[in-house]
């Protein structure tokens, strides 16, 4: 938050921290976290896509991209062609936070705007880490090698941000009231998904 959020630096956070401070009563009155997250069957169809079944049938598809030069890796590869699983969630600080922020914003007030807006997306983010660490245990106690890398889309090596209807409607995402735009973005604002490849050679590379 401090840092890449406010663009303090690392001598100015005791000033940061009074500002958090202040903000952060506000910021958990406003805000209404919530998450949902799944385990679903897929398999590695080629060389670049994952097939997820659906739920009652049917399937859908990920395509990723593959790395441009060096390995030439997609994460595509990570998954079995026999079978195989792939746990995705979404997270949301709620809508509380933004509609505040706007009204900051609208009112003229920007620093305060940046600041608030800034936290709530550094909650989102921290309801993310809570539900990674949530599911690298479950998937600990399967066995699993490691707690596994989080990829979201519209991120290097990730499908873009179109397949965030279909991650949310596997999940069922409409019960936290978290829904995607036309143009693929995240409402509420300040929200989450992401899927978790459990494999500890999973690394994170650009496309």
């Amino acid at each position: 938050l401090f840092a890449s959020r406010w663009n303090y630096r690392r001598g100015d956070w005791e000033e940061a921290q009074r500002h958090l401070g202040i903000l952060l009563p506000e910021a958990e009155r406003l805000s209404s976290p919530a998450g949902v997250y799944g385990y679903f069957r897929c398999r590695r169809a080629d060389e670049r896509t994952v097939s997820i079944e659906v739920p009652g049938g049917g399937s859908c598809n990920l395509l990723f991209p593959v790395e441009e030069r060096g390995y030439r890796r997609t994460l595509a590869a990570h998954f079995a062609p026999a079978g195989d699983a792939i746990a995705l969630f979404a997270v949301t600080a709620g809508q509380g936070i933004a509609h505040a922020a706007r009204a900051l914003q609208t009112e003229g007030e920007l620093e305060s705007y940046w600041r608030l807006h800034g936290l709530g997306s550094s909650l989102a983010e921290a309801a993310a880490q809570w539900m990674h660490e949530r599911i690298a245990r479950e998937l600990a106690a399967c066995g699993a090698g490691g707690r596994g890398r989080r990829y979201s889309f519209g991120f290097p090596a990730c499908p873009g941000t179109e397949y965030q209807d279909v991650l949310l409607d596997l999940l069922g995402a409409s019960r936290i009231d978290l829904r995607a735009t036309a143009g693929h973005q995240l409402v509420p604002e300040h929200s989450v998904t992401a899927f978790i490849i459990a494999r500890p050679d999973a690394v994170y590379f650009e496309a």
